[in-house]
């Protein structure tokens, strides 16, 4: 998908991720920022910006 068409309130699903790839992010996400993210909330119907909300709030805590 082109980065001019990705939309915040673009779930997972609708951008043709699968569970694996959305639990592959996670584990990124938590390598990059040195946070911890519980991979069950690493669903399809998660919006990207429910993401940054969700990585913001435990840097934040951390």
């Amino acid at each position: 998908m082109p980065p001019d068409e990705l939309r915040p309130e673009a779930t997972y699903d609708e951008l043709g991720l699968d569970s694996l790839a959305v639990v592959e992010l996670f584990v990124t996400l938590q390598e990059h920022w040195d946070i911890p993210l519980d991979e069950s909330e690493a669903v399809g119907t998660l919006s990207v910006l429910d993401t940054a909300q969700l990585v913001d709030s435990k840097r934040q805590a951390a």
